[in-house]
């Protein structure tokens, strides 16, 4: 009887190790002008005993940054962005046991945001409900309430076409997706690229102002040619008067003999 009852003890304390909830999880994906992007998944929990939170602290310690190890322990937690674990690039993992909250930081091998032309001034992306499919339920986007995506585009983003909710707010360059239910989603953006000098138009450049500048120098070479002993007098005469060398007067010394008669 006493060790059924120590039986049914560690199940329960067991089950209830496991029964961790995730209040709230943000995801911020910080798109770069060439369509790469760090993503990085925050899950705040919740722990209904300290028994659980001292055993799921030690449980991150020795998980550390092995993404493995944390998913194949907690079913919530995954790169929602890119499941295959494969696929993605630099990640890192931490736990912060104050706040309760754990902070998945990792990056995609390929471009989560799709190239679709690339030109000299800007190029064009799309991002669409394929970046989403992890959210997808039986081909409608479902983004719960506790769940928050922000996707944060470069700072010279021009938006081109949208297909958004109702829920879905776009402020400048920053698409926030929150409580929604969608069968489609759609963003198509530019990046605008800064303004650099053609080198051909430098080189053009460059031209004109020799074609300017050359015949000015052989003309004023040629003036020096011809003018070159009025010049040379002007220089001797400017150097004589201003001479500090000038011709001393000989002075006369006389001398008084004394002498006694």
């Amino acid at each position: 009887m006493k060790k059924s009852f120590f039986i049914l003890f560690i199940l329960f304390f067991s089950i209830n190790v496991t029964a961790i909830t995730v209040d709230k999880l943000n995801i911020d994906a910080q798109v770069d002008s060439e369509g790469f992007a760090e993503i990085t998944e925050t899950y705040f929990l919740r722990f209904d005993t300290p028994f659980e939170k001292n055993a799921f602290y030690e449980t991150a310690i020795k998980n550390s940054s092995s993404i493995y190890a944390w998913s194949s322990e907690n079913d919530f937690f995954f790169p929602h962005f890119e499941p295959s674990i494969d696929k993605l690039g630099s990640s890192s993992i931490s736990f912060d046991n104050q706040a309760e909250k754990i902070i998945f930081t990792y990056t995609i091998k390929k471009r989560f945001a799709t190239l679709i032309t690339e030109g000299q001034r800007a190029d064009s992306f799309t991002i669409d409900d394929k970046q989403l499919f992890t959210f997808n339920d039986s081909g409608t986007i479902v983004i719960p309430e506790n769940t928050t995506i922000k996707l944060i585009l470069p700072p010279t983003t021009e938006i081109e076409e949208i297909e958004l909710p109702e829920k879905a707010q776009l402020i400048g360059n920053v698409l926030t997706l929150t409580g929604i239910q969608s069968n489609v989603i759609k963003l198509k953006y530019k990046v605008l690229k800064p303004i650099a000098p053609n080198t051909t138009d430098f080189l053009e450049l460059i031209m004109g102002f020799n074609s300017i500048l050359l015949p000015l120098l052989i003309a004023l070479l040629i003036l020096i040619y011809f003018k070159k002993e009025k010049i040379e007098e002007k220089i001797e005469g400017y150097l004589i008067d201003h001479s500090e060398i000038k011709n001393r007067q000989p002075e006369e010394i006389n001398f008084e003999i004394d002498s006694e008669i």
